[in-house]
């Protein structure tokens, strides 16, 4: 019975880690460069069942589910043409690398819709700087500039730096951090090209999603029920039968 409750507590925890996951995919449906999350249950072990009156095998009993790793949909999204110049989006491979501009950790982003800032630098909503090859922040001052598809930041007076793309000869080093940037160990040069005037839309299949979810939250409400079952009869067989005399 108790085992019952265990099972029945560690479904709803993983059930519940799911929908969390699937709930910030559809949230995040219209965020430019967003990717989606993918989760994969698994049992957490087996035990080999026997029958007390002669201890002979009766099958495999399963402990319960676990969340077994949460990964993501690098597959690239839609493009859109807004004809702003300060969007940008990335057509195929990489990532683009911004920095807060008081320093910090360098993240990368699919996310391109930029603006320029106080400063003259292209930033994101967040702040986090575009940075060029040099690891220096793009300046471009204000809307008149543009961005050739090998990543040149021109002026009317000329370049004045280049968007570098990065990626990772492994798709296991790119790792989607809580904040919706990723993190790259081993970060090389991408081949992808840039667009200016177009942004990324998510690659979340937002039908997909919602069916996944409700399918989810029916097996929590199935979970949820089970222990509510099992926690009223070990309550009776506590109070009631632990009390005949």
């Amino acid at each position: 019975m108790l085992r019952g409750i265990y099972n029945a507590a560690a479904g709803m925890i993983t059930q519940y880690k799911k929908i969390d996951i699937l709930g910030n995919n559809t949230a995040n449906v219209n965020t430019a460069g967003y990717k989606e999350s993918n989760v994969t249950l698994s049992e957490f072990g087996q035990e080999l069942a026997r029958r007390t009156t002669d201890n002979v095998n009766v099958g495999e009993l399963s402990l319960c589910v676990t969340l077994d790793r949460e990964t993501t949909n690098l597959a690239q999204g839609a493009l859109e043409n807004t004809g702003i110049p300060t969007d940008l989006a990335v057509d195929g491979d990489g990532f683009f690398a911004v920095r807060a501009p008081g320093g910090g950790d360098v993240k990368y982003t699919r996310s391109g819709n930029f603006s320029v800032d106080a400063q003259g630098f292209l930033a994101l909503p967040t702040g986090d700087r575009l940075l060029g090859q040099n690891g220096q922040a793009i300046y471009v001052g204000g809307s008149n500039f543009t961005v050739d598809t090998d990543g040149t930041v021109r002026l009317p007076n000329g370049p004045v730096g280049r968007i570098t793309l990065y990626t990772s000869d492994n798709a296991q080093n790119i790792n989607k951090r809580r904040d919706g940037f990723f993190n790259i160990d081993g970060a090389v040069v991408a081949n992808g090209m840039i667009r200016q005037g177009w942004l990324e839309k998510s690659n979340t299949d937002t039908i997909n999603n919602i069916v996944e979810m409700m399918a989810a939250t029916r097996a929590f409400q199935g979970c949820q029920k089970a222990y509510q079952i099992d926690a009223q009869t070990l309550d009776k067989l506590v109070t009631q039968v632990g009390s005949l005399k």
